[in-house]
């Protein structure tokens, strides 16, 4: 019997295979974790050798990349007849956490606005150049560790720096070398996936990064950074969500790019945050695979929480409970008068869904 393929982001990896293939959700193969710019093509191409399974069809992705206008309109263009709408939907919050390696340091607490230009800052190469740690020798050089791959979690990292440096950081992109001028090979050092990141990290002395709180300590001041003051843990979710809207009126509710959560400076908590996305499609020609994906969406977004430990086990937060009920009401409820429903029979009929 076929089973439910998916993969992309590393952000959430840990989480998504505790909850999708190590708990009883049968069906699931494990997710693998790609990066979340393959993982959106191979979704968007249904392209399963990215997932190590070629030839299969890709029924979802896990991104903390947006979904852009572009390929948005590109699946409805060309895909959206035979497999049903696009959904892009919230799983869970998250902080992107910067973590060090500073021989000495066991404190680190920088400002955004210094995070900015020890990352992104050209001029800036030695840790004492950073004010506070003017007594450092010459010989302490910055290394930054950078995904080279295209990354969610570098977007939702450059997205916040954009939003306090827009001078240093001028734009927003899920590749960091698209942004950031990384030449000085002695300051920049590239890695591959967030597990790459914990590894060039540990290699490397006097270096700083970014990564899911699911690799690191979140709450070990001694191994990641505080930022304004505030430790990763210290998120304040309604503070992230107040300007992004639950989508509300039938246009938003049918528009997957209504559904992204981006708020890149909040004003308060923890600032470097973000969702991570399920994407997927609303039709599966696989009578069993729609009732799996059903399944899951139920557990997710249901109101008994049937996974927040979990999530927040992994230094995740749970949505908020207007999310997980709008998200339920829209993709899971399929008495729901806009029939967006995974598997809706009015919208779902024979022949119509990614093939199994």
């Amino acid at each position: 019997m076929a089973q439910v393929v998916g993969g992309g982001s590393t952000l959430p990896r840990n989480l998504y295979n505790d909850v999708l293939t190590a708990s009883p959700l049968p069906g699931f193969n494990t997710y693998i974790g790609v990066g979340s710019d393959d993982g959106k093509r191979a979704f968007f191409t249904n392209d399963g050798a990215l997932f190590n399974a070629p030839g299969a069809t890709v029924d979802y992705v896990g991104s903390d990349s947006l979904v852009n206008a572009t390929e948005a309109q590109n699946y409805a263009d060309n895909d959206e007849l035979a497999f049903g709408p696009l959904i892009q939907i919230p799983s869970v919050l998250t902080s992107v956490t910067v973590p060090y390696n500073i021989t000495g340091i066991s404190n680190l607490n920088l400002t955004s606005a210094q995070v900015a230009s020890v990352i992104a800052d050209p001029a800036i190469v030695r840790w004492n150049q950073v004010p506070g740690f003017e007594s450092l020798p010459n010989s302490r050089m910055i290394k930054v560790i950078y995904r080279s791959e295209g990354s969610g979690t570098t977007e939702v990292f450059l997205r916040h720096l954009n939003a306090v440096n827009s001078t240093l950081v001028p734009s927003v992109s899920n590749t960091f070398s698209s942004v950031i001028d990384v030449s000085n090979t002695n300051k920049y050092i590239s890695v591959e996936g967030s597990q790459g990141m914990v590894d060039g990290l540990a290699g490397n002395v006097d270096s700083i990064g970014y990564v899911s709180p699911d690799y690191t300590d979140e709450g070990n001041n001694a191994v990641v950074a505080r930022v304004n003051g505030l430790l990763p843990t210290q998120i304040n979710p309604q503070a992230v969500i107040e300007a992004v809207p639950v989508p509300s009126t039938a246009v938003q509710r049918r528009d997957p790019l209504a559904w992204g959560i981006s708020n890149p400076n909040p004003s308060r908590g923890y600032p470097i945050v973000g969702s991570t996305n399920l994407i997927l499609s609303q039709c599966y020609q696989s009578a069993t695979d729609n009732a799996r994906i059903r399944d899951a969406l139920n557990k997710l977004y249901g109101t008994a929480g049937t996974w927040d430990s979990q999530i927040t086990a992994h230094g995740f937060i749970p949505l908020p409970a207007a999310w997980k009920t709008a998200i339920h009401q829209t993709f899971w409820n399929q008495a729901d008068s806009l029939e967006l429903a995974v598997g809706d029979p009015t919208e779902c009929t024979p022949g119509r869904g990614r093939p199994q």
